[in-house]
C-alpha cells in the first residue's frame, strides 16, 4: 500500500482531475492503491478491483480514493486548491459568455 513519491504525485493529480471531471463527464475512474494509476469503469464506491497496470486487486473508486492518506498531504491540498481555482475561472468565463449571448439575443429580437 506504500506509494513512491512519483506514484503519490500521479495519484494526487489523477484524483484531483477526476474530482473536477465528475461535474462535466460520465466517466467512472478508480485509482490503484499499489501503483497510483487510474482505471476507468469503476463505481465511486468500488473496492478491490484489479489494476490493469500492476495486476493488484487494490483499485478503489473515487469516493475511497479521496480518503487515501496521501490526499491529506500539503502537496495534495495545494494541487486541489489549484484545480478548484481553474474550475472557478472556467465557470466564471462560461457565465460571462452566457450573459453576453443573452444581451445579443435581446438586441436582435
Amino acid at each position: 500500500m506504500g506509494l513512491s513519491k512519483k506514484q503519490q504525485i500521479v495519484f494526487i493529480k489523477g484524483v484531483t482531475r477526476a474530482l473536477a471531471r465528475q461535474f462535466t463527464s460520465l466517466d467512472n475512474p478508480g485509482f490503484c492503491y499499489t501503483c497510483g494509476e487510474e482505471r476507468d469503469g469503476c463505481e465511486p464506491d468500488a473496492i478491490k478491483y484489479e489494476c490493469p497496470s500492476c495486476g493488484a486487486s487494490e483499485v478503489r473508486g473515487l469516493m475511497y480514493a479521496t480518503e487515501h492518506p496521501v490526499m491529506r498531504t500539503e502537496y495534495a491540498k495545494k494541487h486541489l486548491n489549484k484545480q478548484i481555482d481553474l474550475y472557478e475561472k472556467e465557470r466564471n468565463r462560461l457565465k460571462a459568455r452566457r450573459r453576453y449571448n443573452f444581451k445579443m439575443e435581446q438586441r436582435i429580437g
